[in-house]
């Protein structure tokens, strides 16, 4: 099986995606969505997807405000029936119910947890597929929060767990700096992205027990480099998330900053 697999891929093409700041990247199977943080009119904009092919940036299907919040990770849970906001403003994260699976322009009521009083704020976040953790990260390091209920936040237990990733990858660098998080759907595999050295990558390790991340082994790096771009001269893009498709067959990434000479974000796809 080569699916969700780092080792096997090899960059396929990239897209042009508008000229705001990004700091998410995220899939369901018909649509790719992004989040944009320009410092005010935050928005999450969803566009068309195939499940198999970078979609076209200039055909927006729907949006979904999130002024003030200052996102920073986004994520479904229970099929796409809830959506998930991890932020650096209040409410800092915030649970969205979807009147259809993953249709962001239908939204039917709103939690929040303030968790700003764990004294961090989220990067990424992902939930497992029963709904009963909640993984965030920042800095080189996972939090691990348990819901008494599943895909409840405000369940949430007042204990964390800190899980940290910073090991040496690949090029010999130590993992840090970390802006996504995804897993593999069986919780086998864990998959972040991040930037050290100046360099964009996305790390992947295995789970020995699903979803444990105490018993995590690296397994491999995929150095970025230049395919989303340059930030600054001489100084490659920023990585602002990451997302598969279905199937684990396609990797998408994506800039935080438009590139230097184009002037819009990249997203760039990996191909098994």
């Amino acid at each position: 099986d080569t699916s969700y697999t780092l080792s096997e891929l090899t960059y396929g093409d990239v897209a042009n995606a508008g000229n705001q700041t990004v700091v998410e990247l995220m899939a369901s199977p018909t649509q790719m969505f992004i989040t944009t943080e320009p410092g005010t009119g935050e928005q999450l904009l969803a566009y068309g997807f195939d499940d198999s092919s970078l979609p076209d940036f200039s055909r927006l299907q729907g949006e979904l405000s999130l002024d003030g919040e200052n996102p920073r990770g986004n994520c479904f849970g229970d099929s796409g029936n809830y959506l998930y906001i991890a932020g650096h403003a209040s409410p800092y994260l915030e649970r969205k119910a979807l009147t259809n699976p993953y249709d962001i322009t239908n939204v039917s009521a709103s939690t929040t947890k303030n968790t700003i009083g764990f004294g961090w704020a989220g990067q990424g976040i992902e939930l497992k597929s029963d709904g009963s953790l909640v993984f965030i990260v920042e800095s080189a390091n996972v939090r691990i929060m348990s819901l008494s209920t599943n895909y409840d936040i405000t369940s949430m237990s007042s204990s964390v767990t800190t899980v940290s990733l910073a090991v040496t990858d690949d090029d010999g660098h130590t993992i840090a700096g970390l802006t996504g998080i995804r897993f593999k759907p069986d919780g086998t595999k864990v998959f972040v992205s991040y930037r050290v050295s100046n360099i964009p990558k996305v790390a992947e390790f295995s789970l020995s027990t699903a979803w444990d991340l105490s018993t995590k082994s690296f397994v491999s790096s995929l150095n970025i480099g230049d395919k989303l771009g340059y930030y600054s001269s001489g100084v490659y893009a920023y990585i602002a998330g990451l997302d598969w498709n279905s199937d684990g067959s396609r990797l998408y990434v994506a800039s935080i900053h438009v590139e230097l000479t184009i002037g819009e974000v990249q997203v760039a796809e990996y191909v098994a």
